[in-house]
Formats: C-alpha cells, structure tokens, sequence
C-alpha cells in the first residue's frame, strides 16, 4: 500500500497509527523514517554490537519469517545502503505500507519490489493543507456574507486577510 500526499496531510499519522495497531495485535512490525540515518533505524530496532555494519547485519540475519514493513518519507530513500537494506526487508515482507510526497519520487528498485505483488495499491490523500477543509473556511464565509448585506466593504477586506492569516499559521504548524 502507497500512502501518497503532499506535507501535512496526515501521511505519518497514519502510518504510526497503523504500526501502532500491529504492535497491539502483537504482530511482528518494522517502522522506517528515510528520513533518519541508519544509525538511528538500528538504535529503533535495540541491537548492540561493535559497529553498525555488524548490528545492521545482525538484524538482517534474525527477521522473522512474517512481518510487516512500514517506511515513511520512501522518496528521501536514496543512499545505497540505506536502499539496499530496505529493498531487502520490502522483498521479505508479508506486507509493505509506504509513506510519500510523491510516488514517482521513490526510488525505481523500491518501486519494482513493491510493483511485484500482486494486490498493491496506491492512495492519494491530497497534496497540500490547503486542499483540506476546515471549520475557519466556512466561519468566514458566513461573516463575510453578513458583512456585506451590512455594507461594510472595509470589513470584507479585513475578514478576507484573516483568512489569509488563518491559512498561513495553519501550514505553519
């Protein structure tokens, strides 16, 4: 599954709240950030050892035979290590939820593994904040229409930057 859509639409919501479900259901679940280095992916996954390259390999070695793979941020996926261990662990996974801007951002090996089976999905969720609806959309127009039956145009330009401002802090968030 593909969770595609613009900054602030929700995408890594819904990506921890579904690992989040999984680890309830004690189910064997791996969350990813591309976004993070792969230092901090093996700190995640509690593994010690001499170096990193030994930890990464350690886990590499030990993966359950089923679990599910979730990666935020797929299109920032592109060191090739980074690449290489996770177009490994989407190859063994029973499952592969991913989380980006923009589908054909993410990398072509990413894509061809996941492109391979057969029920993958892809889901647009929208490409900015400004595409949602929210409450101060329709708050404001109700006042500027009383506004203007009133005849106060001044006032329309002050509700119409409002609105303005109310935007800017929203995607300022």
């Amino acid at each position: 599954v593909v969770i595609e859509g613009g900054p602030l639409t929700g995408k890594t919501e819904i990506l921890k709240t579904t690992m989040q479900k999984l680890k309830e259901q004690k189910a064997n679940a791996i969350y990813i950030n591309s976004t993070l280095p792969l230092g901090d992916w093996v700190c995640e996954w509690k593994l010690f050892g001499k170096n990193l390259e030994s930890r990464v390999n350690r886990f590499l070695s030990n993966l359950p035979d089923d679990y599910y793979l979730i990666i935020d941020n797929a299109e920032k996926l592109q060191d090739s290590r980074k690449l290489e261990i996770a177009s490994q662990l989407v190859e063994r996974a029973r499952a592969v939820m991913v989380g980006c801007t923009k589908y054909d951002y993410v990398h072509p090996r990413i894509k061809a593994r996941l492109e391979t089976n057969t029920s993958f999905r892809a889901y647009h969720i929208g490409s900015s904040p400004v595409e949602t609806i929210d409450v101060t959309y329709f708050l404001l127009a109700g006042i500027l229409v009383i506004i203007t039956l009133m005849g106060a145009i001044n006032l329309v330009l002050l509700a119409a930057a409002l609105r303005l401002l109310f935007l800017g802090t929203r995607m300022n968030k």
